[in-house]
């Protein structure tokens, strides 16, 4: 099993690993998993949530992305089919990697758990956005990538509402804001 977190990152529970390790020991096939994330500040604070979206080729093309990279974990065949990640894509070299996992057929899962927390701030990649342009160029190849073509308007409506209705379930179920008022 691999993953990786930047270093101000981090897993939510100390059995995330060993759990992540059971659920491929029980499904063999799948070769990527993926989790919720908990957005959090400098202060370990939270202020959001990335959901895990069901990965799909169509989605990535408009822009639907839900592999929070912090509580993504994957086999190793994986990642030699792909040859690891093109470290020349500094700012979506995980994308990239998960979108050419799926053109090598490897399939994907996601589990309803928050898995890990990933920390922006003004000092991150992410929080910063200095490498804004950059990210935006490297979003384009890597969805030119994927193949897909043609999507029509209401299937990218569709789309979008779908994933907005699986993030507004995963806040609602996972994040404190919402669970402390239950």
């Amino acid at each position: 099993m691999f993953a990786y977190l930047n270093s101000d990152d981090l897993l939510i529970a100390p059995d995330t690993l060993t759990r992540v390790a059971s659920f491929f020991r029980s499904y063999p096939d799948v070769g990527v998993l993926q989790g919720h994330t908990f957005v959090i500040d400098a202060q370990d604070r939270i202020t959001g949530m990335a959901a895990a979206i069901p990965f799909s080729m169509r989605d990535r093309v408009i822009g639907i992305f839900g592999i929070p990279q912090q509580a993504t974990f994957w086999r190793r065949d994986v990642y030699e089919a792909v040859g690891g990640f093109n470290e020349a894509n500094p700012t979506c070299m995980d994308g990239e990697f998960y979108v050419r996992a799926a053109l090598a057929k490897k399939s994907f899962a996601c589990v309803d758990e928050v898995l890990a927390a990933f920390r922006v701030h003004s000092e991150s990649i992410s929080g910063s956005q200095r490498l804004g342009k950059v990210y935006r160029e490297h979003l384009g190849r890597v969805a030119n990538m994927t193949g897909e073509k043609n999507i029509g308007r209401f299937e990218r409506m569709a789309r979008n509402i779908r994933a907005k209705l699986i993030r507004a379930y995963a806040m609602a179920r996972h994040h404190p804001a919402f669970v402390l008022r239950r």
